[in-house]
């Protein structure tokens, strides 16, 4: 099977690309103080879709300035009236380590991250096919142990509900190893000790392996939940 055909197939799964994804999200119901500095997708470790503008974003003070520096280059932005600030980087071809830099007015409002990748980016997502770990797949303990690709990089969804929109996550990017392939983003067990996402994951190594780019996996899988 092509590279084409496959990526058709696993659409109908509900794979999505990125640009659905890096959005940023309202939450106006939330308090100030609940909503981060830099939102979670800007972790360590993280893939950002290369060879388009980037919005990076975050919330500090209404009308502070954010400084946001990858590498040797710095954008500037500027709080809205809700607190709401968002800067765009870009475009980057595949590839990296970068490192991301964002830098307010305000005391603490420092962060770094590091081992940042520039790559595909695809949204996992769906119901109980998407969820299932890759301990359910075939040859599960096969899979597991060679489940070691430094350029694919994991990243959970916190199952959870909300009345409005959420701008906070206790998430993060992991490096694909056989260790992280079955935790969540917090460290623990993921998915009832099934892993990542089987489905995200086979469907990300083929990419992976076709492309010769680095790629982000995202997963926000819920079964039996409504679409």
């Amino acid at each position: 099977m092509n590279i084409t055909s496959f990526k058709m197939v696993l659409l109908a799964s509900c794979l999505v690309a990125v640009p659905v994804v890096l959005t940023p999200l309202t939450a106006q119901a939330q308090n100030a103080q609940e909503k981060p500095f830099l939102h979670a997708l800007f972790s360590d470790n993280a893939v950002l879709q290369r060879d388009r503008k980037i919005p990076v974003w975050g919330w500090t003070t209404p009308g502070q300035s954010v400084f946001v520096k990858l590498d040797d280059k710095t954008t500037t932005a500027r709080a809205d009236a809700n607190g709401r600030w968002m800067a765009r980087i870009g475009p980057y071809p595949a590839g990296g380590p970068h490192t991301l830099t964002v830098t307010g007015a305000a005391a603490g409002e420092s962060v770094t991250r590091q081992n940042v990748l520039f790559g595909d980016v695809w949204l996992c997502s769906g119901q109980s096919n998407m969820e299932m770990g890759i301990r359910g797949a075939n040859n599960p303990q096969q899979e597991i142990a060679g489940a070691n690709f430094p350029s694919i990089r994991l990243f959970t969804v916190p199952q959870g509900t909300a009345i409005t929109p959420q701008s906070k996550m206790d998430s993060q990017w992991l490096v694909c190893t056989p260790e992280n392939i079955m935790k969540n983003s917090q460290g623990g067990v993921q998915g009832g000790n099934l892993g990542f996402s089987a489905v995200g994951y086979f469907f990300g190594r083929k990419l992976h392996q076709e492309l010769g780019v680095p790629i982000g996996l995202i997963q926000s899988a819920w079964g039996g939940t409504i679409i």
